[in-house]
């Protein structure tokens, strides 16, 4: 009773549990990413900044989504945070088509498409079970973003890991 008392619903409870990790995973860190003169280095610190959220608790993020899974009625069970990743997705994307001409907009879509599978729980979460490290799976999903974009290392002077 004292949890319906104090979140009124379960999904309250879920998504001031998701708000306290978000929190200590430094989810606060976009900002910064949004700040970023250049979309490529806007679209590798959020890459960074969602990795280090999906790290900061992986076992209890894991948890979670399976109870979030389990409650819900809907068919996405967190598609709301989802839907907010997506929206900074797609900024970053529009950046990037202003400023290096991609994503083409009939490409939008299924660029976007892929990036939020990237940079998903689940690809982090797979991605480090394979013995990487934090900056390894930043790495590896940095290069791909470019790769996805059709920019890589050699189109991109002075891309950093």
């Amino acid at each position: 009773m004292t949890v319906y008392y104090q979140f009124g619903a379960k999904s309250q409870l879920l998504e001031a549990l998701l708000d306290w990790i978000a929190a200590r995973g430094g989810i606060d860190g976009l900002r910064d990413a949004f700040q970023e003169s250049d979309p490529i280095d806007a679209l590798n610190r959020f890459i960074d900044v969602f990795c280090g959220f999906w790290a900061s608790d992986r076992v209890g993020l894991r948890r979670l989504r399976g109870w979030m899974a389990a409650e819900s009625d809907a068919e996405e069970p967190e598609a709301g945070r989802d839907a907010w990743r997506r929206d900074g997705l797609r900024a970053l994307l529009t950046q990037l088509h202003e400023t290096h001409g991609v994503p083409s907009p009939g490409d939008l879509e299924e660029t976007l498409d892929v990036l939020q599978v990237l940079t998903s729980f689940e690809s982090y979460d797979r991605l480090a079970s394979g013995g990487r490290s934090r900056p390894e799976v930043v790495a590896l999903l940095n290069r791909t973003a470019l790769a996805v974009l059709g920019l890589n290392r050699g189109k991109r002077p002075g891309w950093r890991e």
